[in-house]
């Protein structure tokens, strides 16, 4: 008979050092940021990147002349842009409806500038500020410039936050990002406004009231706030997790 082999001896594996968790920065097209802190070094999440929006595409898509774009803004109206850049879209606006009341928020300070500086001669404010000072803080803590429009007809509550008081909202920001706002958005803005994005849905299970394509069939959609939007399904943040993956 053959010699009987030794017994294997089984090798422990060598112990893999575990890695370091990863920093988050998300960027999906479109200029609001929001940095969960101030230092930006440390872990931060970014609701969008940079793009502009030409004046003629959003006048002659958005606010039509002829009174068939999405939206039809009066003296009344609160038109917020968050994540206003250069603040293109905000002069479209004003170059539009001048009596309407104008804001845009921009946290990085460079293109805060370069807003203000485009809208000096306007009743147009811009906001040096992250997008959720405007779901929390009073305006009277955010508000640069007087709060009454060119006609003096309007001036917002100094003690309730600016997205309590919007009528129609602005965005250019990503899909990720409309999901992650879309609870927030439901919840503060008042019955009867609207919202607008440029390029990104708010959700397959939030269909568009209208759509419009722009030049470069770029494609702004409208949506509307009613009792009946106000759901769980929208106020939840299952199809974010859905779709990400992530619980944010």
């Amino acid at each position: 008979m053959p010699p009987i082999p030794p017994p294997l001896r089984r090798t422990p594996a060598p112990a893999i050092a575990k890695a370091a968790p990863l920093r988050v920065k998300v960027k999906l097209g479109g200029p609001v940021h929001r940095r969960s802190d101030p230092d930006p070094s440390k872990n931060s999440v970014s609701y969008a990147g940079f793009r502009e929006t030409p004046i003629a595409d959003v006048l002659g898509t958005v606010f039509r002349s002829d009174g068939g774009g999405l939206v039809q803004l009066t003296s009344q109206d609160v038109f917020v842009d968050l994540g206003c850049g250069h603040g293109e879209v905000l002069l479209a606006a004003h170059a539009a409806y001048p009596e309407c009341h104008i804001i845009g928020v921009e946290l990085d300070a460079a293109t805060y500038r370069r807003a203000q500086e485009a809208t000096v001669d306007t009743n147009i404010q811009v906001l040096h500020a992250d997008l959720d000072s405007c779901f929390t803080l009073p305006w009277k803590a955010l508000a640069t410039k007087t709060t009454a429009s060119e006609t003096g007809e309007l001036a917002l509550d100094p003690e309730l936050p600016l997205m309590s008081q919007a009528t129609v909202v602005y965005l250019f920001l990503g899909e990720w990002a409309n999901l992650t706002l879309r609870p927030r958005l439901m919840q503060s803005l008042p019955l009867g406004a609207c919202i607008i994005s440029r390029s990104f849905s708010m959700g397959h299970e939030w269909p568009a009231d209208a759509v419009l394509r722009g030049g470069h069939e770029v494609i702004y959609r409208l949506y509307q706030i009613t009792e009946r939007v106000k759901c769980k399904a929208l106020l939840a943040s299952t199809e974010l997790e859905d779709r990400f993956g992530l619980h944010w």
